[in-house]
């Protein structure tokens, strides 16, 4: 056993939490590595061997048995982080996938790629596609992104427009 530089205190409440967070397949990756750091402090582990064991740096062994030992479990969260919130304007990319790309890119169907440069970079349009069931984009790997199958724009022209809010309609069904 390292020598510990700090001990850690973890009620048998806490430790039941920690212990299910570390094992859980459900929750981020990153909550999982802080729990079983926790866990690991709070067995007696010291900095070094608690690095080595859950394969992080001895910094972060560090700020997050701080940070839960200055405020337990909530502490072990992710913090709001500074600068502007991403705006995603869902319904852009919604009217852009139901109109054919320009005729200067020479292609007929649009690509992710091609989505994001024309609407300039958004890094969750495949997030949007597919909350809004958009199908007919096709990803750079030609895979279908959303649900439902690739429709021609001519299938589209035919559907009622969709009310903001709304999810787009899968055409499999109509």
């Amino acid at each position: 056993m390292s020598l510990m530089t700090h001990s850690l205190q973890v009620s048998d409440e806490g430790r039941a939490t920690l212990t299910a967070w570390s094992r859980s397949t459900a929750i981020r990756a990153g909550l999982v590595t802080r729990a079983r750091i926790v866990l690991a402090s709070a067995d007696g582990h010291g900095t070094s061997e608690v690095s080595r064991r859950v394969g992080v740096s001895r910094p972060t062994v560090i700020q997050w048995r701080n940070r839960y030992a200055a405020e337990g479990l909530a502490g072990l969260e992710d913090a709001a982080r500074s600068g502007r919130p991403v705006h995603v304007d869902e319904d852009a990319i919604v009217a852009a996938t139901l109109s054919p790309p320009p005729e200067s890119l020479g292609v007929t169907h649009w690509s992710t790629r091609l989505l994001s440069a024309h609407l300039d970079p958004v890094d969750a349009l495949g997030k949007v596609l597919t909350r809004q069931h958009l199908p007919g984009v096709v990803d750079d790997l030609d895979v279908v992104v959303g649900l439902g199958p690739v429709v021609t724009y001519e299938q589209h022209a035919h559907l009622p427009p969709v009310e903001h809010g709304e999810p787009a309609r899968n055409l499999a069904a109509t």
